[in-house]
């Protein structure tokens, strides 16, 4: 994995805003369907650190329950006005193509909270995310398995076709260029 430094905060937030760029122009037309606020389960491939990561993001209705009751719970209303900016920070990154909610990995197998670009991840069904977890989110097992090899060669097939996709993408922004 590449670390980059940064001379000043405003080429830090420059960069940021360049690889979202990039994400944005190589997201796959199935991919902007993830952005409906729907429930959604996904996996990516992260081929620096070895890693297959599964994710899962709650609907934007059963989120923004959640945040209001833990708003509801605050005897503070400074901290019950920020649990409730929070919905509308998760309405506006979704927008802006960001999946926020749970990840695993082998290296996290209890979860990390975070946001995920949508150009990075291809949905899964929920079904296929619960064998991931019985294998210890790791894809290689599945594929050892007689019993979910057929969801994990699933998985591999959607991935690659995603790859395919974005590079026709690229090839696409190349000749516009």
């Amino acid at each position: 994995m590449e670390v980059q430094s940064f001379d000043s905060m405003e080429d830090m937030w420059a960069e940021m805003d360049r690889a979202h760029d990039q994400w944005t122009a190589l997201t796959t037309p199935n991919q902007k369907t993830y952005l409906s606020g729907q429930a959604l389960w996904w996996f990516r491939y992260e081929p620096d650190l070895g890693l297959d990561i599964w994710g899962e993001r709650w609907s934007l209705e059963h989120y923004a329950e959640y945040l209001r009751g833990r708003a509801e719970a605050c005897s503070d209303p400074e901290d019950a006005a920020e649990w409730l900016d929070t919905i509308e920070n998760d309405k506006a990154q979704l927008a802006r193509g960001y999946l926020f909610g749970k990840a695993y990995s082998v290296a996290e197998d209890r979860g990390e909270l975070g946001s995920t670009h949508v150009s990075q991840v291809v949905e899964v069904p929920r079904e296929t995310f619960e064998l991931a977890r019985a294998n210890g989110w790791n894809i290689r097992s599945m594929l050892d398995d007689p019993e979910t090899r057929s969801a994990a060669r699933s998985v591999t097939q959607d991935w690659n076709d995603m790859i395919v996709q974005r590079l026709a993408l690229v090839r696409s922004l190349q000749e516009g260029s």
